[in-house]
């Protein structure tokens, strides 16, 4: 068994092909599972679960579907669908997580984010982030006229795609204070977020609170059981540019990162991918505490 991490899909009528990828993810991939965590961003929008229309009923059916069948789905919600409710949670059966949430998986504390709020350098959306949670605003927003809501929420797209071409690095997760927040949740080792498109694993070292400059991007390896990618059709088990793969007993670089106590400085940082229409992105945790970065087709 594994438990399955995915974000970023933006799910809207106009991407039909990433939502055939993700019905059928639900449908074949995800029946192999224990559980699913979705990360945040599932719907491109979404204005308050008094809009759902056909489209989201096909969605919601396909996640009542597999909760039904006895798999647990864990919801987050994302910058862009921050304002489903109790209603769409209640019809697809998922379990509701705040943001932040620390769970255990398979024995090691992981802090689970979508990864928005470590945006810093991003003040007009932070700032929009702040009072956009505030459940007045939400209150106000969710009593205008639906259409009044899609109109604004295609503004905000709009202006959220026009500035992530001017100045993508605004955009990224700024890491120390991701590391930052870990630290207000002891023993975490591990972190899982999606929001910024940029799929990697990455090691990040730490002491007394502070960031050191040592993130390694090269720690991933495609050694990756060929068993657990029987049920991943179209992912190829050689390549790097399809599989990352990191194991809790990873060897980090240097000699003197080798005992225990060093390791316990370091933080592994898994950061998951959005989905495209030939291809999804899934992150794979197993029992024996590897964790893997598959696409898939």
């Amino acid at each position: 068994m594994s438990t399955l991490f995915i974000s970023d899909l933006h799910l809207s009528p106009e991407q039909s092909a990433i939502t055939q990828l993700f019905l059928n993810f639900l449908r074949r991939q995800a029946r192999n599972a224990e559980a699913l965590y979705i990360l945040g961003d599932l719907f491109e929008t979404w204005i308050g679960d008094d809009s759902v229309n056909a489209y989201h009923r096909t969605i919601i059916a396909a996640l009542a579907e597999l909760t039904s069948s006895g798999i647990a789905i864990y919801f987050m919600p994302g910058n862009r669908d921050f304002l489903i409710g109790k209603h769409f949670i209640q019809q697809t059966g998922c379990r509701y997580l705040p943001d932040p949430t620390v769970i255990n998986l398979y024995g090691n504390p992981t802090l689970l984010t979508h990864g928005d709020m470590f945006c810093r350098l991003d003040k007009d959306y932070q700032r929009f982030r702040r009072w956009s949670r505030y459940p007045f605003w939400q209150f106000l927003f969710l009593h205008l006229p639906v259409s009044w809501r899609q109109e604004i929420a295609n503004y905000l797209r709009g202006q959220d795609h026009s500035n992530s071409s001017i100045n993508a690095a605004k955009y990224d997760v700024v890491l120390s204070d991701l590391i930052a927040c870990s630290q207000n949740y002891p023993g975490i080792k591990q972190i899982i977020h999606g929001h910024t498109h940029l799929p990697s694993i990455q090691l990040i070292k730490h002491a007394n609170g502070e960031l050191r400059d040592n993130t390694d991007q090269n720690s991933s390896s495609s050694n990756i059981n060929s068993q657990q990618l029987d049920f991943w059709q179209g992912a190829e088990k050689t390549s790097n540019r399809n599989v990352l793969s990191i194991h809790e007993d990873c060897e980090l670089s240097g000699n003197a990162e080798k005992n225990s106590s060093a390791k316990s400085l370091w933080i592994k940082c898994f950061v998951l991918s959005d989905w495209h229409s030939t291809r999804g992105n899934v992150l794979i945790a197993t029992p024996d505490q590897t964790l893997s970065l598959v696409y898939f087709s």
